[in-house]
C-alpha cells in the first residue's frame, strides 16, 4: 500500500490547448441578467515568485483576454463601478498554454440594508475510509508560503529536508492536483512551486494500486 497526496484547488477552469512559450487566457464577464459587462477592470497577477501583473478591460461584449502571460499560477480580480468585485485563484493545467475561464458573474450593488450571511466552518480534519482530508484554511501559514510549508502544519504529516513527505510512517509516492497528475507526480516540485494560499484542501489517500482500484480487492502490502 502506498500513500497518495491530493491537492484540491478552487478555481475557474478552462479549455483549449496551445504550444506557445507564454500563457494565454480569456473569459467573459456578465451580470445576473446574463448581459455582458462593458468596461470591467480585469487584473491578472502571478502567484509564483517573480510577480507579474497584467490589467485589461472588457469590450462591449464583456470579453477580455491576456496574451503571453509569464507564469502558470495566478490570481484574477474583477472590478466595475456599480458591481460587487470578484477575486479567485487559478492555474494552467500541465502542458496547456491557452485556457478560457468559466464566465464570471458580477452582482449589482444594492442600496438596501445588508443581509447577514451565516456560514458553517469546515472541521480542520475529516477521516473518510481510506482518506484523511485537511481543511487548508484551518492552518495559518505566512503570506508567501508554499504548499510544503502548509504540509508541515498538518497533524500526521512530516516533511523531511529533502522534500520527502511522510504520512503515518510511510513515504508519500505521488501527488495529484484536482484529481490529475501535476508536475508529473513529482512531490517536491509540486509542494515547493505551488503557493499555499490557492489550496482549498489536502487529502492523504491510501493507494492500493491500479488493480485494486479496478477490482475493488485491496492488498495491504
Amino acid at each position: 500500500m502506498r500513500y497518495l497526496l491530493c491537492l484540491w484547488i478552487g478555481c475557474l477552469l478552462l479549455s483549449e490547448a496551445g504550444a506557445q512559450s507564454g500563457y494565454n487566457l480569456s473569459g467573459l464577464i456578465t451580470d445576473t441578467a446574463h448581459q455582458p459587462v462593458y468596461g470591467a477592470l480585469v487584473q491578472v497577477k502571478a502567484l509564483l515568485p517573480g510577480v507579474t501583473v497584467r490589467t485589461v478591460t472588457t469590450d462591449s461584449g464583456g470579453r477580455w483576454q491576456v496574451h503571453n502571460f509569464e507564469q502558470p499560477v495566478f490570481n484574477i480580480q474583477v472590478t466595475r463601478a456599480g458591481y460587487a468585485g470578484y477575486a479567485g485563484d487559478c492555474y494552467f493545467p500541465a502542458a496547456r498554454h491557452s485556457i478560457q475561464l468559466k464566465d464570471i458573474l458580477l452582482h449589482a450593488r444594492s442600496n438596501t440594508l445588508k443581509t447577514v450571511d451565516v456560514t458553517a466552518t469546515a472541521p480542520p480534519v475529516v477521516i473518510k475510509q481510506d482518506t484523511v482530508e485537511y481543511n487548508a484554511s484551518a492552518y495559518n501559514v505566512r503570506k508567501d508560503a508554499d504548499v510544503e510549508d502548509l504540509l508541515k502544519k498538518l497533524p500526521g504529516l512530516k516533511v523531511n529536508r529533502d522534500g520527502t513527505v511522510v504520512a503515518q510512517g510511510k513515504v508519500v509516492t505521488k501527488v495529484k492536483v484536482n484529481g490529475k497528475d501535476f508536475f508529473d507526480g513529482d512531490i517536491r516540485t509540486a509542494t515547493r512551486n505551488l503557493p499555499a494560499n490557492i489550496v482549498d484542501k489536502v487529502q492523504v489517500v491510501d493507494d492500493y494500486g491500479e488493480a485494486a482500484n479496478f477490482t475493488g480487492f485491496r492488498n495491504t502490502e
